[in-house]
């Protein structure tokens, strides 16, 4: 009789019946209570209902009856850290150990909660452990890269990926860790690698040429990854073939050599964007497995204002596209708080921390507020640390990089407003987390890349001193302007002594004209304003920056450069990333600091300001292009505001020759720029914004 009751509860669990699961289960106990395997399904059904009070209550009966029952601590540990609690987990997980030193499965439990914690010590300790008397597990040698990885060890965690490899060559998911921390050093080596594993081993060839494609865009070999891809797509039993397609049809130059190729680029993506209205996609799953080449093509649209390319449209197709594929999710359940529930999603390590470091560090009491930080490093808690100590009243949230947990995580929270702050401008996992609805409000803001094209965005917050009249064409959510710029931002530090250009390698003599933004930043139309420049101003030479993890980029603007302004390379000098500190001395030494077309500075021109160096800016269409402009307007300092290329070029060159000129602006920069630092009200003024945005109660 159970057997009946077991296959069905399993077939009923595989459809996601979970009602119909569990009293399948509870039917087969009735009959073989001491049957453990039905215990760990009826468990496990609980679990991804989210009945979170049953499953611990019946593993509390569980366990005492049976304590010396390690299976049962490991689901515990299991039940502990579905619900974020990682130290009750881990604690779990180490009584289980107690009982059966030697269960593997433990081990890797035990490990990843102790990661999850940073422990990174004890997560070490648990696979040294298992490795004395489990010499040949592989997934606890695979673990062990990782805590090297994390611990900023990726050489040696790519040399004990490349051991395992070698010894099990069939086991493409340790080809895959290897080429990751490979990647992190080496790229072109691990591409190399690549190139000729495909060539031994045929039957691997789509495997190979997909990551192959990956390294060869990382490292802004576009036209190369595309051939990789035409290579994968060959073949027939290739797995996420759709996504591997629009991979290939949406790939961009990430240095484009003209502004013909970018016109190229955006009527091919024009004719994408009428195309996929009419295509039906494959059923997609939220396994991050099966959704990962999906959602590489957020990357890809988050590129688009870079290339000075309206991302409205495309990025309102694709979200179409991906929400007509997924299953549905349930409808949202609403909680009573005492307070209204407030969660700010946000990147541990992005630059976007010191805009919002400020204002959260400030935010008013009268919220409920949880931070959940999503990271590229699941276990990076970086972002936490720094802020907990100033606001524990805070709940914090590390999201797990696995977009179904992740979703399960925001669900649980059952919040009134998602505010994610980084949509389409940093990891993709935000911005797949914003195309779902889980929350009645969802919010993102000028901290974004653009519109997001979602209708699961409802509101777009951004300073009125940015936006155009007509700004409300370029969003699909609705524009909610502020007559503050939403942010409390801290003026840098520097508190050495003023280094000499010598010692950067410049000459005293010449007029210095800096612009250190990535270089996707600069668009093919701001190399001739570099060349006006110096055309204008013989005694000036414009300082870029290069970083040696994108080398190829590099080379590609050289390229660019040399064909498009050749007569003025001599006067083109690139720096090296520095410290921070060198950064800001090499701020000190600048005539003027060079805002790009249609894309320009944010967290660079509030530093620039902070050191009163004037900044030439030209404001560009949309909200990106306009930042720095933003700041000018909040200060009420307009001298350094262009009206188009040409006084741009106009405005830098008599900044940089003319002494008096600047410093005058830099004296006026000096008296205004309070109005853009530590701004109380702007706190206040979103604070008061999201109240009104609040959902309105049930009648």
């Amino acid at each position: 009789m159970w057997e009946r009751h077991y296959e069905a509860g399993q077939t009923h669990l595989q459809a996601q019946n979970h009602d119909l699961a569990i009293l399948h289960f509870q039917s087969a106990l009735a009959t073989a209570p001491e049957a453990g395997f039905i215990h760990e399904a009826l468990i496990e059904a609980y679990m991804q209902q989210g009945a979170w009070e049953e499953a611990f209550e019946h593993l509390q009966g569980l366990l005492e009856q049976f304590p010396q029952q390690s299976t049962y601590w490991r689901l515990l540990g299991d039940l502990y850290l579905a619900q974020e609690s990682y130290t009750q987990g881990l604690y779990a997980y180490r009584s289980g150990l107690e009982k059966e030193p030697q269960n593997l499965l433990l081990v890797q439990k035990a490990t990843e909660a102790a990661l999850y914690l940073h422990q990174l010590d004890t997560a070490l300790s648990f696979i040294d452990e298992a490795l004395t008397w489990a010499p040949r597990a592989i997934e606890i040698h695979l673990l062990r890269a990782t805590v090297f990885y994390l611990k900023g060890e990726s050489k040696t965690a790519a040399e004990i990926c490349e051991r395992l490899y070698l010894a099990y060559p069939d086991r493409l998911d340790i080809l895959s860790q290897w080429l990751r921390y490979l990647s992190t050093n080496s790229p072109d080596k691990a591409l190399a690698f690549l190139i000729a594993l495909a060539q031994q081993k045929p039957e691997h060839q789509a495997v190979l040429a997909t990551q192959a494609a990956n390294l060869q865009r990382s490292i802004g070999e576009v036209e190369e990854a595309k051939q990789s891809l035409r290579l994968a797509l060959q073949d027939p039993g290739l797995t996420q073939r759709s996504a591997y397609q629009l991979l290939h049809n949406l790939m961009h130059p990430m240095i484009p050599q003209s502004e013909a190729e970018i016109t190229s680029y955006r009527q091919q993506l024009e004719q994408w964007v009428r195309e996929v209205h009419e295509q039906t996609p494959p059923p997609l799953s939220y396994l991050e497995s099966l959704l990962t080449p999906y959602l590489k093509i957020l990357s890809l649209l988050s590129f688009l204002p870079y290339l000075n390319i309206d991302p409205l449209a495309a990025r309102k197709a694709y979200g179409a596209f991906l929400q007509k594929g997924l299953p549905s999710r349930p409808a949202l359940t609403q909680a009573t708080f005492t307070l209204p529930h407030l969660v700010f999603v946000l990147h541990n390590n992005s630059p976007v921390f010191q805009f919002m470091q400020g204002l959260l560090v400030h935010w008013p009491a009268g919220w409920n507020i949880t931070i959940a930080s999503v990271s590229s490093n699941a276990f990076d808690q970086t972002f936490e640390q720094s802020l907990k100590s100033q606001r524990p009243d805070f709940n914090y949230l590390q999201l797990s990089s696995q977009p179904a947990l992740a979703l399960q995580q925001l669900e649980h929270l059952q919040a009134q407003i998602i505010f994610y702050t980084e949509v389409y401008a940093d990891t993709p996992l935000q911005t797949f987390l914003a195309s779902q609805r889980l929350a009645p409000v969802q919010v993102t803001s000028w901290l974004s890349s653009g519109s997001s094209g979602l209708n699961t965005l409802d509101y777009y917050i951004s300073p009125r001193c940015a936006e155009q009249k007509q700004a409300q064409d370029f969003y699909s959510e609705q524009l909610v302007l502020t007559d503050t710029i939403p942010t409390y931002i801290m003026p840098p530090a520097f508190t050495a002594k003023v280094p000499s250009r010598s010692e950067y390698g410049l000459p005293e003599d010449k007029h210095l004209y800096l612009c250190t933004h990535l270089l996707f930043k600069l668009s093919p139309d701001f190399d001739f304003a570099l060349a006006g420049i110096l055309e204008k101003d013989p005694q000036g030479i414009v300082i870029l920056q290069a970083r040696p993890v994108f080398e190829n980029i590099h080379r590609k603007m050289l390229q660019r450069l040399e064909q498009q302004i050749p007569h003025c390379m001599d006067r083109i000098w690139f720096v090296p990333v520095m410290e921070q500190s060198d950064f800001y001395g090499l701020m000190h030494l600048a005539d003027v600091f060079l805002d790009p077309f249609h894309f320009g500075g944010g967290t660079t021109s509030f530093e620039a300001l902070a050191f009163d160096l004037p900044i030439v800016t030209w404001p560009g269409e949309r909200l990106h292009g306009r930042i720095t402009y933003a700041y000018y307007q909040r200060m009420g300092v307009l001298d350094a505001v262009a009206l188009s290329p040409e006084d741009y070029i106009e405005k830098a060159v008599n900044l940089g020759t003319q002494k008096s000129l600047n410093q005058a602006l830099r004296h006026k920069i000096a008296q205004h720029k309070h109005k853009i630092f530590q701004e109380e009200a702007a706190v206040t003024e979103l604070s008061e914004c999201l109240s009104r945005l609040l959902p309105k109660p049930n009648n």
